[in-house]
């Protein structure tokens, strides 16, 4: 809330910046920040439903197997502007935070994840 009172507070400041067009604009994100949030949970249970079906089956157990299974298919569908390099970095992280088979596996360095 801190940037939307920023944002704000830079409408009432002056003319240019038009108070209408910056709220809807601020309200946008935010319930884009919302949907991320739900579309995060719905992964997490996804992932999970996957792991349960699929223990034992030989599915990508590190966390750079999983990436490397999804990111080439979002890749090809990416209309910008993230580069492929940003989607390799925020997929991790989602993959990470979102998959139960994270847990406890090794890290790039070896060391093992902490949950």
């Amino acid at each position: 809330m801190r940037f939307a009172a920023f944002l704000l507070a830079l409408a009432t400041e002056g003319d240019s910046v038009d108070h209408s067009v910056l709220e809807q604009a601020l309200q946008a994100l935010e319930a884009s920040d919302e949907r991320v949030v739900e579309l995060l949970t719905l992964r997490h249970q996804l992932a999970s439903q996957l792991t349960q079906a699929s223990l034992g089956q030989g599915a990508p157990a590190s966390l750079e197997e999983r990436v490397a299974a999804v990111v080439p298919r979002l890749v090809r569908g990416n209309p910008g502007p993230l580069d492929t390099r940003r989607i390799i970095a925020l997929f991790e992280i989602v993959i990470q935070l979102t998959e139960p088979l994270s847990m406890g596996l090794p890290a790039r360095n070896g060391a093992a994840k902490k949950g």
